[in-house]
C-alpha cells in the first residue's frame, strides 16, 4: 500500500474510535505508482481481429441499463445492451479485468496488474484523468471487489506468500483502509467468493464453504445456513434481496464441466433457494472455494442477467427467455517480443573445489574426471588415467594423497586414495550404494563421507559416515538425513572440526520451517549452531572458526561465528540483509583454504580470495574433452518415404545421405547424388524426424555422482526421442548432463534443461528472491554461462518480476517459459509480456476456450507443452504384456511402482471421459489452427510417454501430420533449435527414426520403430559397457543384461495392440 504521510491524519478522522474495527488510513498518491508505467520497447509484435466470441468474460451492468462492461484479453470494454460494436475504454498499461461499476455509474473499477502485484484501480468515467490506485499492496494480490457506496469499496485479497489465505480490506476515495476484526480470523482459507449489500452494511463471503455475513458498522459476524456446498461467486442483486451465487464443479467430473452451470439465488429475507433457468460457463472449482469472481451481472431490475456461454454474451430473464447479445470487438493487442535464444561458448562445469594445505594446488572435477591445478602457474593435469568417473576429491592433512568417489557405468562406487606425486592408489571400501564427499580430518586417521543407498532419493536414508584408513572399518556417524533439493550440491556433506572431534553438517526436512548447521561431537549428540533461512545454499565454518561462509543465489556472506558458545544462533531473512557480501554472483561452490581464505567456482573459473575476502587469483580453467569415437562417412538411406516436416510434404521415394553427424542431402532419389556413400535400403519404410520431448523429468537418478550412461536418456533415444528438454532440474547437474550428452559418440537422447526453475513462493526450499531487474540478470547471465537455452519461471508472484525475468531473457538471449498457474488471465497476461513458453495446461483448471483465446495463443507463436497423459498414460502401460523385452528393460523400476498403486478413480473411466481428454481436444484445436503445441511425457516411463502424449493428441483430433509436428519441429521451435534439429533437412544434425510402417496411416505406428540414428549413428548399446541392475526388475535382468537394440533373436517391439488401449 502507498503512504501519504500528510494526509493521514485528514483519512483517519473519525475512524480510530471504533475497538472493534481497526482502521488504519491509506491514502491515495497517485505520484506514487507513476514510475510503474512502461512503455513497451521497439520490436512490439501487434494482433489486430475482430473478436465475436468471448472467454469468460468479467461482466458489469450500468444503473440505466443501456450498456455493459466487459473484459476481453486484458482491456475493458463497453457495449450497448442489445449489441453492437463494443469500444475499449483507454485505461493505460497492465493486464485489466473484473470491470465493476459504481452505483451511481460515474466510476469504474477494474483489478490490474499494473503495480506488480494485483491491485485495484478506478477510473472516473468521461474523464481524460488516468485510473487510480486504490488498493495496491506491495505484498498481496486483491482477488476481488464490491462497491459499498458510490465513492467505497471492499476488497478480498490474498499475499504473495500465501497459498489459500484470504483477507478483506475496505478502500474509499480518500484511499486504502486496512480492515481487520480483532481475534475473530482463523487461518486458511476465507473470503475467496465476496460480494457486497447495495447500502454498504454488509459483506457476505464464503470461508470453507460456509456463507458468512460481516457488518461492517459492528465487526459482527455470523453464518448464514442453507447455502449449498461448492457455491461460489456471490453477487449481490440490485435489490439487495437476492443473492446470486452457482455452484462449483470439481474438475475431474466431465460431464459436469461440459455441460452449462445455472445461476441459483436465495432470498435473504426468508433463506428460500431457487435455480433459475440463466445458464453460463461451468464454474470449475479452482483452490477449493471455487472462483472469486462472479462470470455475470444482475440487470438494474434484478429480474434477470448478463452471462456467457458457447463463447456469446447472453441476457437471461428469469421469468422468460434468454437471447444471445451479438457483439464485435476489435481487439489490438502489442505482445513483447520474445527473446532470440542464442548459442553462447559454453566452459567445462567445474565441480567440488579441494584447495591443498599449503595453497599450491586444487583439486576439482571435470568432464567426469579429476585435474589438479597449480595456483602458481594456473596450469592442470589429470590426475589419474582411469576410464570411470572421478567426483569429489579431498587432500589429507599433509597434502600428499587425495580421497576420491569413483563411479562405474552399473552406478556401484569406491572410495580410493591416491599418492599425488607417484601416483600409486588403492580401494579403501566398495559398495553398490553412492558415495559421495569425503573429507579428510586433520589428523589425516579418518575419512568422513555421505552414504545413500541407492535409488533413494527424496528418502531419509542418507547417512554421513566415517572410515578408519588405516584398517578401512567404518562407523556411522549420523543418520536419517535428506537431500537438499534446493542446494547446489545436494547430499549432506561433512567438515571436520580442527581437533578431528567432530562434524560440521547441514540438516533439514521439507515443511520445517528453518534448515539447520549442526555440530555432531563423536560419542556425542548433535548440536544446532545455527538455524538458516531456506535461501541459503551451504554453510561452512572457518577452519580458525571465527566467521561461517554462508551461500545464496546471490553469492556468499559472511557470518560471525557462535563460537565454542554452541548457542543456537537463527539467520533468517532479516538478519541476513545485515551481512557482509562478499562475493556478487550466482556461485557454483565454496570452500576454504587452510589460511582462511575462500575458494570458489563459476562454471569453469576459481577464484580465491585474500584474508580480507577480496577477489585475489582468478583462474578460467579449459578442459579437453575426452577423444570421441570418429563419426561415420557418408550414409546414403535409399526408398524410404520422407516426412520432412517442412517444405511440401512427404517424399515417396526419397534419399537421405548423411555425412559424419550432420544430413547432406534430403530429397528424392538421385542415384548421382550417392556417389561413395554406404548404401543402406530402406525401402517400404518411412523416416521421420528424431522426437524431441520438451517437458521430461529425470526423476530418481542419484545426483551429484550420476553416471555417465543415464538411463531415462538411453529409453528416450532408444524409443526415438533423440532430444529432451527438463523444465526444472538442478543448475550443476543439468550444466554436466548438457555437457556430456552433446557429444556426437553419447548412448542416449541430447538432453537440454532449464537448470532449476525459479520459485516464486517464499517459505519453499527452493525458493528465488527477484527483487530486482539487477536479481533476474545475476540469475540469467548464470544460467547463461551454463549453456541454458530456456529458464523456468516457477510462480513467481507479480507481473515486475515476470518482465524483469522477460527482459533479461531478451537481453541475453535465454527463453522464458512459465509453470502452469490457476488462473488463465495470468497465462494470457505471460504470453503478451514476452515469453517464449508455457508449461502444463492453462486450460485444464480455466474450462473451455474460445477463438479470442485461441486467436492470440496461435498469433502469438507462444510454445504450449500441456503434458496431458502423465496420469492416464499409466494405463496405456498397464496394458502391456510384462513379457515385451522393451517395455521391460526400459522401464524404471519407480514407473512399475507408480503402477501397482490403485487409482480408482481412473479405473472408473475411460480416458476420454476424463477432463485432461477435454483440455487435449482443446490443444489439438489449436494445433490443427497452426499453434506451437508441443510433446512433453512429463514423469511417465522416458520414451514411450512421449509417444503416448503424441497419440493423445491424435485421439482428441489433430491430424497424424500434426501430431507429429507437435513431437518434432514445434519442439525445435520451443528451444530455439530449429536450425539444429527437428526436421529432415540439409545441414541438421541427422537425427531421425526409420519405422517400419507409415504414422499418416495410424498415428500408433511410431513406436514400430526399425532404426533410430542419432548424429549420424545408429543407436546401440556401447561396447564393453554394462547395463546397471537398478535399470530393471531382477527377473527381467537375466533377459535385460545380454540385450541389444535391434539385435539377437528377441523381437524387440511388440505389436501395436500391446500399447495402446484402442
Amino acid at each position: 500500500m502507498t503512504f501519504c504521510k500528510d494526509s493521514f491524519a485528514h483519512c483517519c478522522n473519525g475512524l480510530l474510535g471504533k475497538h472493534i474495527i481497526l482502521l488504519i488510513a491509506m491514502c491515495t498518491c497517485h505520484n506514487s505508482i507513476a514510475g510503474v508505467r512502461e512503455d513497451r520497447k521497439a520490436g512490439d509484435q501487434s494482433i489486430r481481429f475482430v473478436a465475436t466470441e468471448f472467454t469468460q468474460p468479467q461482466l458489469d451492468i450500468g444503473p440505466d441499463g443501456s450498456k455493459f462492461y466487459f473484459d476481453l484479453l486484458g482491456e475493458i470494454y463497453s457495449a450497448p445492451l442489445k449489441g453492437g460494436q463494443a469500444m475499449q475504454i483507454e485505461l493505460g498499461q497492465g493486464w485489466k479485468t473484473r470491470p465493476m461499476l459504481s452505483p451511481d455509474g460515474k466510476r469504474l473499477a477494474f483489478l490490474s496488474d499494473l503495480g506488480g502485484p494485483i491491485g485495484l484501480w478506478v477510473k472516473t468515467l468521461g474523464s481524460p484523468s488516468e485510473p487510480v490506485p486504490y488498493d495496491t499492496r506491495a505484498n498481496a494480490d486483491v482477488m476481488t471487489a464490491a462497491w459499498i457506496s458510490d465513492s467505497n469499496l471492499v476488497t478480498s485479497g490474498r499475499g504473495l506468500s500465501d497459498i489459500g489465505g484470504y483477507s478483506l480490506s475496505t478502500t474509499s476515495e480518500s484511499g486504502p483502509l486496512a480492515l481487520s476484526i480483532a481475534g475473530s480470523w482463523p487461518s486458511g482459507r476465507f473470503a475467496a467468493s465476496m460480494t457486497a449489500s447495495r447500502d454498504g452494511n454488509f459483506v457476505y463471503f464464503i470461508r470453507r464453504g460456509k456463507l458468512r455475513r460481516l457488518e461492517l458498522s459492528t465487526g459482527i459476524e455470523g453464518e448464514i445456513a442453507g447455502l449449498p456446498p461448492g457455491a461460489s461467486q456471490l453477487r449481490m442483486a440490485p435489490d439487495d434481496v437476492h443473492l446470486g451465487f452457482v455452484e462449483a464443479v470439481k474438475r475431474i467430473d466431465l460431464e459436469r464441466l461440459k455441460g452449462p452451470s445455472y445461476l441459483s439465488l436465495m432470498d435473504l429475507a426468508t433463506g428460500k433457494i431457487t435455480t433459475t433457468s440463466c445458464s453460463m460457463e461451468p464454474a470449475a472449482d479452482v483452490d477449493g472455494d471455487g472462483p472469486p469472481n462472479a462470470a455475470y451481472a444482475f440487470l438494474p431490475d434484478s429480474k434477470g442477467i448478463l452471462s456467457s456461454l458457447g463463447g456469446k454474451i447472453r441476457k437471461c430473464i428469469f421469468e422468460g427467455g434468454t437471447r444471445s447479445i451479438p457483439i464485435r470487438a476489435n481487439v489490438s493487442i502489442k505482445i513483447a517480443p520474445r527473446a532470440q535464444i542464442g548459442t553462447a561458448a559454453v566452459g567445462a562445469q567445474l565441480r567440488y573445489p579441494a584447495p591443498s594445505p599449503d595453497g599450491s594446488k586444487i583439486a576439482f572435477t571435470a568432464r567426469g574426471k579429476i585435474s589438479v591445478l597449480s595456483t602458481a602457474t594456473g596450469t592442470t593435469r589429470r590426475l589419474t588415467t582411469h576410464s570411470q568417473l572421478e567426483y569429489m576429491p579431498s587432500f589429507s592433512s599433509d597434502g600428499s594423497k587425495i580421497a576420491y568417489v569413483a563411479i562405474e557405468d552399473d552406478g556401484s562406487s569406491s572410495l580410493k586414495i591416491r599418492h599425488v606425486e607417484s601416483g600409486s592408489e588403492h580401494v579403501i571400501l566398495s559398495t553398490n550404494h553412492v558415495l559421495a564427499n569425503p573429507s579428510w580430518s586433520p589428523d589425516g586417521k579418518r575419512i568422513a563421507f555421505t552414504e545413500v543407498p541407492a535409488n533413494s532419493y527424496n528418502k531419509s536414508e542418507i547417512e554421513i559416515v566415517s572410515v578408519d584408513v588405516a584398517t578401512g572399518e567404518s562407523v556411522s556417524l549420523v543418520t536419517g538425513l535428506q537431500p537438499r533439493d534446493h542446494a547446489k550440491r545436494v547430499y549432506p556433506s561433512a567438515q571436520w572440526d580442527r581437533g578431528s572431534n567432530g562434524i560440521f553438517y547441514l540438516a533439514g526436512a521439507s515443511g520445517d520451517p528453518f534448515q539447520s548447521l549442526m555440530y555432531k561431537e563423536i560419542g556425542k549428540e548433535p548440536a544446532i549452531l545455527y538455524q538458516l533461512d531456506w535461501s541459503i545454499l551451504n554453510a561452512s565454518i572457518s577452519p580458525s572458526g571465527k566467521v561461517v561462509a554462508l551461500q545464496d543465489r546471490k553469492g556468499i556472506l559472511i557470518a560471525p561465528s557462535a563460537g565454542s558458545s554452541f548457542e543456537k544462533i537463527t539467520l533468517d531473512g532479516d538478519v541476513l540483509s545485515g551481512l557482509k557480501r562478499i562475493v556478487h554472483d550466482d556461485v557454483d561452490y565454496m570452500v576454504w583454504t587452510r589460511d582462511d581464505r575462500i575458494a570458489w567456482i563459476v562454471q569453469n573459473e576459481i577464484v580465491v580470495s585474500d584474508q580480507r575476502f577480496e577477489p585475489r587469483n582468478h583462474f578460467k580453467v579449459e578442459v579437453a574433452k575426452e577423444p570421441q569415437v570418429p563419426p561415420p562417412g557418408r550414409i546414403a538411406y535409399v526408398g524410404a518415404r520422407l516426412l520432412p516436416m517442412v517444405g511440401t510434404g512427404e517424399i515417396t521415394k526419397g534419399l537421405i545421405i548423411t555425412n559424419g553427424a550432420a544430413i547432406e542431402y534430403v530429397g528424392n532419389y538421385s542415384k548421382a547424388l550417392i556417389g561413395n556413400a554406404e548404401v543402406r535400403d530402406v525401402k517400404g519404410k518411412t523416416i521421420i524426424p528424431g522426437l524431441i520431448d520438451v517437458h521430461q523429468h529425470d526423476y530418481w537418478m542419484n545426483f551429484d555422482v550420476t553416471p555417465h550412461l543415464n538411463q531415462r536418456l538411453f529409453n528416450n533415444a532408444a524409443y526415438g526421442v533423440t532430444t529432451v528438454f527438463d523444465p526444472s532440474y538442478p543448475d550443476l547437474e543439468a550444466s554436466v548432463l548438457q555437457e556430456s550428452s552433446a557429444d556426437g559418440d553419447y548412448p542416449g537422447a541430447t538432453f537440454y534443461s532449464s537448470g532449476s526453475a525459479l520459485l516464486g513462493q517464499t517459505g519453499i526450499q527452493l525458493y528465488t528472491e527477484i527483487e530486482s531487474y539487477k536479481d533476474a540478470l545475476l540469475l540469467m547471465r548464470r544460467k547463461k554461462r551454463m549453456g541454458i537455452r530456456m529458464v523456468k519461471d516457477y510462480l513467481q508472484p507479480t507481473r515486475s518480476q515476470s518482465r524483469w525475468l522477460a527482459d533479461a531473457g531478451r537481453e541475453l538471449g535465454i527463453g522464458i517459459t512459465a509453470h502452469e498457474q490457476n488462473n488463465l488471465r495470468t497465462h494470457m497476461a505471460l504470453v503478451v509480456a514476452g515469453f517464449g513458453a508455457l508449461e502444463h495446461s492453462i486450460f485444464l483448471r480455466a474450462g473451455h476456450v474460445y477463438a479470442d483465446v485461441r486467436k492470440l495463443l496461435v498469433e502469438s507463436g507462444i510454445a504450449m507443452t500441456p503434458a496431458l497423459a502423465d496420469d492416464q498414460g499409466l494405463r496405456f502401460f498397464a496394458t502391456s504384456p510384462p513379457s515385451r523385452i522393451r517395455v521391460d528393460c526400459l522401464t524404471t523400476d519407480m514407473s512399475r511402482k507408480r503402477l501397482e498403486e490403485p487409482r480408482p478413480d481412473f479405473e472408473a473411466m475411460s480416458l476420454e471421459r476424463t477432463q485432461k481428454f477435454e483440455t487435449a481436444e482443446q490443444y489439438a484445436e489449436i494445433l490443427n489452427q497452426g499453434g506451437r503445441v508441443s510433446v512433453g511425457a512429463h514423469n511417465l516411463p522416458a520414451g514411450i510417454g512421449t509417444h503416448w502424449e503424441m497419440w493423445l493428441l491424435g485421439m482428441a483430433g489433430a491430424t497424424p501430420e500434426n501430431a507429429l509436428r507437435a513431437a518434432t519441429v514445434n519442439g525445435a521451435l520451443k528451444l530455439g533449435l530449429e536450425g539444429k534439429i527437428g526436421s529432415l533437412a540439409a545441414g541438421l544434425d541427422a537425427d531421425f527414426v526409420v519405422l517400419n510402417s507409415n504414422p499418416l496411416d495410424d498415428l500408433k505406428n511410431t513406436i514400430d520403430i526399425s532404426e533410430v540414428v542419432r548424429r549420424g549413428r545408429t543407436l546401440t548399446w556401447p561396447t564393453g559397457r554394462t547395463h546397471s541392475t537398478t535399470w530393471t526388475t531382477k527377473e527381467s535382468w537375466q533377459t535385460c543384461k545380454d540385450w541389444n537394440l535391434g539385435v539377437g533373436s528377441v523381437t524387440p517391439f511388440g505389436p501395436r495392440e500391446s500399447f495402446v488401449r484402442h
